[in-house]
């Protein structure tokens, strides 16, 4: 797998236009269903950059490549000098695989998912491996329409 850059579009009328979705949100779906999930991420990412327009950052995501197995979270939140993980998931049972490999390369013990739920901070550890435990962190479940207000969330959970 060649890296490439992870491209946004500037706004989510003009992804909805390009690629023919404008008529979904009229039908009785899930947002998390629109364009498999793409648009969930889309939005987040248009969010979290309205959020840090004073300092222009661009959220960034993060990859891992190995043989057999590479690992993406969808985007890196910077808070109070954290780098926080991100994962948009379209589904409420959707695996952590790629978040829980950022945690364990990283110093991280908070990590967030943004979904169709209701909000949560649950204590967490990535799977037991070769006998180890898993490392424990904590996990927020941030429903779709608070994204807006993730500073305010992240506040209260560190």
């Amino acid at each position: 797998m060649k890296l490439r850059p992870r491209l946004q579009t500037l706004d989510a009328g003009l992804l909805n236009y390009s690629v023919g979705i404008q008529t979904e949100y009229f039908k009785d779906i899930r947002l998390a269903d629109v364009f498999r999930g793409n648009l969930a991420e889309q939005i987040v990412w248009q969010e979290l950059l309205a959020q840090n327009r004073k300092e222009l950052h661009i959220p960034t995501f993060w990859t891992r490549e190995k043989k057999q197995s590479n690992a993406e979270v969808d985007f890196v939140y910077m808070h109070q000098g954290c780098l926080i993980p991100v994962e948009v998931k379209s589904g409420k049972d959707g695996t952590l695989r790629s978040l829980h490999q950022y945690i364990l390369q990283s110093d991280t013990k908070l990590a967030v998912r943004i979904f169709n739920q209701q909000y949560s901070l649950l204590d967490a550890a990535t799977p037991e491996a070769a006998g180890e435990p898993g490392t424990r962190y904590r996990l927020m479940n941030l429903p779709f329409y608070c994204v807006g207000k993730i500073r305010e969330y992240l506040e209260s959970a560190l």
